[in-house]
């Protein structure tokens, strides 16, 4: 929900209001309109019907998706970029972040930066009856457009939205030229904050085209690439961290050192003699554990170079770490770019399980996604993590899921796959488990057991969750560090759109062996049967149990392994008897997995009707 704007603007509507050209900016950016004798021709192009034209899902209120491909190297000030993001309020981006109104004039160091606005307005998607849509299209040559059609303006009360904006944004690589174009235009009110213009990486150059008015229809803005800059933008930045994608590690506890490895870029205009590079291995309260500062090489334009420390961490206590680089060079002209920070997971292998996860016990909802976690719209769609385990072979004994919603309610999949698909991505199917909305747990972690623990080898895994309906919510953890391994499941896996801010709460649990931490659980005396047995589906369970301070967890599986029923007992005492109703499965014979803590055992029943 948005708060109410307390300050009042005025508009000016009419079109002697725009001048007919503006600049330069200290890069050399100038603009022209359709009213200038030089300037653009307004020419609406409509992208919905072209071949390849995508329409953009997932946009809602003060939102972000993306990453888009623009299908070519796009020159924007002094570096250029080859995939963008696209905000709901009207503009697209090229690196993090989202804004919402009221905005700040153009440009702004104020996050996020490197934005292109050809109309940031307090825009909403979301609501029933809204007709509001954007496309984008590129020829994958020199053209990118991105057009929003009929949004409208965010009010309060219901519907929440009111007008209809149709505007659209051109990349053109033939002469580096950015157009704004503006088609239907209803919905503007005294209190609506618009700003359009560029800005630069670092929010210290840009363009303001005009600020808090309103743009006429049938108008046409274009901004000139500079035929020569004299601008000096000495810039270098952190490309990744230790592998591409800085996607988080998980290590064993006192065994093989880290190694910081990093690769770096002259992502200015000019050539750089050397310069250092910090790189240390910190905590959660950024104690450091480890820190080495290296000179880079002279580079060149668009020169990479590839760094690696003598000093290594050494992991010998549990728990979780952060790799960071930061370049430091003098005059440094964006410094957005100079850190990445690579998440280490400490893992005690020394304990019968061990869970593998990017996120804390509890979530912390990541703002820019609707609800407050992760729930498609429609349903049929999802999440799923990429974790490699710390140690080979290793056997994955359950996955969990922590369930922050679930209003309809709807059922999930539990998705796990092996990485022997095109350059080590998705690949075999390892397992799919169906879980009911009878055994969902709002507000806890839901367990999905391998009744056969499956065998890891090698590589990494692929965990998904799978919505089955609407109203189902995943919980999300964007308190730092990012795993930077997450994925959506809209038809296929690809980059999740909140990747490198949020982490979806999915986990896995492993041991050493497929019968770790069950050995000395055959007694009796800690796990009872379940009696009557047979029955009619109302049973009861003894325990006793050497610890009280985990939860109990029985999951029910039919002969063919499918999860039918779920059942939690919150902190059992160490001596109790239990009674579940469990009359609403069919008759047969079923297994059920017990997880306390560390403790695993299965016991089978009947029920007979």
């Amino acid at each position: 929900m948005k708060k109410l704007l307390l300050s009042i603007v005025l508009f000016v509507f009419a079109l002697s209001a725009y001048s007919q050209s503006g600049g330069p900016d200290a890069f050399g950016y100038i603009w022209r309109d359709n009213n200038h004798p030089q300037g653009p021709v307004y020419n609406w192009i409509d992208i919905t019907t072209a071949p390849g034209a995508v329409q953009v899902s997932g946009l809602g209120d003060d939102n972000v998706v993306g990453y888009f491909p623009i299908g070519f190297q796009f020159p924007y000030y002094w570096y250029g970029a080859s995939q963008f993001k696209i905000g709901s309020n009207g503009y697209i981006l090229f690196g993090n972040g989202a804004i919402s109104a009221t905005f700040p004039h153009i440009p702004s160091t104020l996050l996020p930066n490197d934005i292109i606005a050809p109309f940031m307005c307090d825009f909403n998607f979301s609501g029933a009856g809204n007709v509001g849509e954007c496309w984008y299209w590129s020829n994958s040559i020199d053209t990118l457009i991105v057009s929003w059609i009929n949004v409208p303006i965010w009010i309060i009360g219901s519907p929440t939205y009111t007008g209809a904006n149709t505007f659209q944004v051109i990349l053109s690589k033939v002469d580096s030229s950015i157009t704004f174009q503006y088609d239907l235009q209803q919905g503007a009110s005294a209190t609506t904050s618009i700003a359009i213009g560029i800005e630069n990486i670092s929010g210290t150059v840009g363009l303001e085209h005009s600020f808090n008015t309103y743009p006429p229809e049938a108008y046409a803005v274009k901004f000139y690439y500079p035929q020569g800059s004299t601008f000096v933008a000495n810039d270098a930045a952190t490309v990744y961290n230790n592998n591409p994608e800085t996607g988080g590690l998980f290590l064993s506890k006192n065994g093989a050192q880290f190694t910081m490895n990093t690769e770096i870029k002259n992502t200015g205009n000019q050539n750089l003699s050397g310069f250092p590079v910090l790189m240390k291995v910190v905590n959660t309260a950024n104690v450091i554990q480890v820190q080495q500062t290296l000179t880079s090489s002279a580079l060149t334009l668009g020169q990479t170079e590839d760094l690696t420390a003598t000093s290594t961490f050494n992991p010998n206590t549990a728990g979780t770490f952060k790799f960071q680089t930061t370049t430091q060079l003098t005059g440094d002209a964006a410094a957005s770019n100079n850190t990445k920070t690579l998440e280490l997971r400490v893992i005690d292998t020394t304990q019968a399980f061990q869970t593998l996860t990017y996120t804390g016990n509890t979530p912390v909802p990541a703002t820019v996604l609707l609800g407050g976690g992760i729930s498609w719209q429609g349903g049929n769609a999802g999440v799923g993590i990429e974790i490699k385990p710390p140690y080979y072979p290793c056997y994955i004994r359950r996955a969990e899921y922590y369930i922050l919603a679930n209003g309809t309610p709807s059922n999930f999949y539990s998705l796990l796959y092996d990485n022997t698909g095109p350059l080590n991505g998705i690949g075999n199917l390892l397992d799919s488990t169906y879980v009911s909305s009878g055994s969902i747990v709002i507000g806890q972690w839901n367990s999905v057991s391998f009744v056969n623990p499956i065998q890891i080898d090698s590589g990494t895994v692929y965990v998904g969750w799978m919505m089955d309906g609407d109203g189902i919510t995943l919980g999300t953890d964007s308190v730092g560090p990012i795993g930077n391994r997450s994925y959506e499941l809209l038809g296929n896996w690809s980059i999740f759109r909140s990747r490198e801010t949020a982490d979806p709460m999915i986990r896995l649990v492993i041991s050493a062996s497929p019968t770790a931490g069950t050995e000395n659980l055959t007694a009796s005396d800690v796990f009872g049967e379940f009696y009557p047995s047979p029955s009619n589906g109302k049973v009861r369970f003894n325990f006793n149990l050497p610890s009280t301070s985990d939860d109990a967890i029985f999951s029910f599986y039919d002969i063919q392994g499918k999860l039918v029923e779920m059942k939690k007992v919150v902190h059992p005492a160490s001596h109790q008897s239990v009674s579940f109703d469990l009359s609403s499965l069919e008759a047969g014979m079923y297994s059920c997995k017990i997880i306390t803590g560390n403790l695993e055992y299965n016991r089978k029943l009947v029920i007979a009707k």
